[in-house]
């Protein structure tokens, strides 16, 4: 019945958060909406701040929704605050050789270990407060 699941991260600003995840760890756009239209784009325009984004690498999936999107359509979001209570857990093939790549662009909240189940495993923040773990086995 389930079929698949891809978490939507609201953020403050999407332009910006795409910017991290594009720079610092290769995804890529796949789509966008820029913010209050109804229009789909598959390139970026940074005089046009998009309001949704669909980003991809590999086989990992996110999107991203600004909060000022995703309140207009769920106004419960209004409030809310941005970022920090969700990790998420992204396998990767070489743990080791990401956290070489990017440990002196992003803040490590806990360096690479191996873990008592036998993962290699490190733990970043983006810069909207939510905690990315990747390990690898």
């Amino acid at each position: 019945m389930f079929n698949k699941i891809t978490t939507n991260l609201m953020v403050g600003d999407v332009n910006e958060t795409l910017d991290f995840y594009e720079r610092v760890l290769g995804f890529r756009l796949v789509m966008g909406v820029p913010e209050g239209s109804q229009q789909i784009v598959t390139t970026r325009d940074n005089d046009a701040p998009l309001g949704f984004a669909i980003l991809q690498r590999d086989e990992v999936e996110l999107m991203l929704q600004s909060q000022k999107s995703l309140a207009a359509e769920l106004p419960e979001f209004q409030k809310r605050p941005v970022g920090g209570t969700i990790t998420l857990y992204i396998q990767v093939a070489r743990a080791r050789e990401l956290y070489e790549q990017i440990k002196d662009q992003v803040t490590i909240l806990k360096d690479l270990r191996t873990t008592f189940y036998g993962a290699e495993e490190f733990y970043i923040r983006d810069g909207n407060g939510y905690v990315l773990t990747f390990a690898s086995r």
